[in-house]
């Protein structure tokens, strides 16, 4: 449990700062824009800006200046808790994912005859969750699900000392019971 508190906790971090530093460049490249398009079209719109702010015309640049300046802090905050936010939800969603998983596949493997422990489950799953690394790459992302299953499927056939068609077994019918349970709330 404790390298699936690690892996969680690093590729929680990797994935936070990689989507939070596209959402950061992005935004921050509209608000540049925006704020650019403001001070332009900000003077020659002063009358209708007054009158939509409630402003006397003589404040109207001010404002907008401040506007566009304080538009980047506005962005550097918003991605400070994206960041946090994003961080926090998928290390919950790995360990609970994992734990979850772990404990269909170890009923199903008992079921099938696997003399090996909850903890030799739990430690293949935790392993495995090392594939959730790849999340954050576009593309590669979605081999990430086959790669998890594939390391799955080594480390329960070895910790249990079953054979490949049961370990194919146990992890296939234990990602499918949460995705039919998904399926069937909605």
């Amino acid at each position: 449990m404790l390298y699936l508190a690690k892996t969680s906790f690093v590729v929680s971090a990797v994935n936070a700062l990689l989507v939070t530093l596209v959402f950061y460049v992005l935004a921050s490249s509209f608000v540049s824009i925006l704020s650019t398009f403001m001070v332009i079209v900000g003077t020659l719109l002063t009358p209708l800006i007054a009158v939509a702010a409630n402003l006397p015309p003589e404040k109207v640049p001010g404002a907008v200046a401040a506007l566009a300046k304080d538009g980047g802090t506005q962005v550097l905050i918003l991605s400070a808790k994206l960041l946090i936010l994003f961080f926090i939800s998928n290390c919950c969603t790995i360990i609970a994912s994992t734990c979850l998983l772990a404990g269909i596949s170890h009923g199903i493997t008992r079921l099938l005859g696997g003399p090996g422990s909850f903890r030799a489950t739990a430690a293949s799953y935790a392993f495995a969750s090392a594939a959730w690394t790849l999340s954050s790459i576009p593309v590669v992302n979605l081999l990430a699900p086959i790669y998890g299953a594939v390391l799955d499927i080594i480390a329960m056939r070895e910790l249990h000392e079953i054979s490949r068609a049961k370990a194919i077994t146990a992890v296939t019918i234990s990602a499918l019971i949460p995705l039919i349970a998904l399926i069937l709330l909605n």
